[in-house]
């Protein structure tokens, strides 16, 4: 497998989910967080730490005016074809545009 991750949340990420236990943050933020480089490293860790119950993974979906959240989901099987935007009070086709992976801080 690419990468060399050791599976362990690097400092400066570990010390942002013991401080933020319920923090709803995006894959690109951790990304950032992380600085790994290596997307093979990432996705390991990241899957490592959602078996450890540190995270959580969720796939919200945005309203296409505001990028508020008009639902979450944790299985993609559950998402609906349409769903009500309460922002602009209308119906809206989901679309993978409207779909984002997020990640919840386990506390």
């Amino acid at each position: 497998m690419p990468g060399s991750s050791s599976l362990t949340a690097p400092a400066k990420l570990d010390k942002f989910l013991r401080a933020r236990p319920g923090a709803e943050i995006t894959l690109e933020r951790l990304h950032d967080i992380a600085e790994i480089e290596d997307p093979y490293d990432l996705a390991e860790l990241l899957v490592e730490l959602i078996h450890e119950g540190r995270l959580e993974r969720f796939v919200r979906i945005e309203s296409p005016g505001t990028h508020g959240g008009i639902a979450d989901f944790s299985d993609i099987l559950e998402i609906p074809s349409i769903i009500h935007d309460p922002s602009s009070d209308t119906e809206l086709t989901v679309s993978p545009d409207n779909l984002r992976t997020m990640f919840r801080v386990k506390g």
